[in-house]
């Protein structure tokens, strides 16, 4: 059986991804909806097109699920992609340019913890595909909460594929 040609693997890659309706927030248990909806992506497809950009770390705990289309423009393609490991999971923007070569790649959203502090990233994407992100520490168990660190970010996506931090 012949391989499929690259412009067919990425458009197997890409129908992984529906559009959703925005606005569309990402929280902690956003994932689980995707991953009950959308096939899992097949390891050809990861190995090409996600784990040389942001799978350096991956073990046998690694988990992707293809989230959803963000945006698809003339010169990119956005898609959302979660990603779990141990101790950490995270929401990522991949852009790629119609030939499937990656352009940028931007966490936004997640958890991460080394086991004494615990970093939380929410994501709520606006009726204009501009991405709103909160970033917050906790720190033992809990009890440490500092609003006043809380961190705001605003990203939105440029004529060539880019995510620009705003803010």
């Amino acid at each position: 059986m012949a391989q499929p040609t690259q412009v067919k693997k990425f458009s197997l890659f890409l129908n992984l991804f529906k559009p959703i309706e925005l606005p569309f927030t990402l929280h902690s248990e956003a994932h689980h909806d995707f991953s009950n909806q959308n096939k899992s992506i097949h390891p050809e497809l990861l190995t090409e097109y996600i784990s040389p950009y942001i799978g350096q770390n991956d073990d046998e705990y690694t988990e992707y699920i293809p989230c959803f289309l963000l945006d698809q423009q003339k010169n990119y393609i956005a898609v959302v992609v979660w990603k779990a490991g141990l101790l950490e999971y995270g929401y990522y923007v991949l852009t790629y340019n119609n030939a499937g070569d990656l352009i940028h790649k931007q966490v936004i959203g997640g958890m991460k913890s080394d086991g004494q502090r615990l970093l939380s990233r929410i994501a709520m994407i606006d009726d204009e595909k501009n991405i709103h992100m909160v970033e917050g520490e906790l720190k033992d168990n809990q009890k440490d909460y500092n609003p006043q660190k809380t961190k705001e970010y605003t990203f939105s996506l440029n004529e060539k594929g880019f995510l620009e931090l705003e803010h």
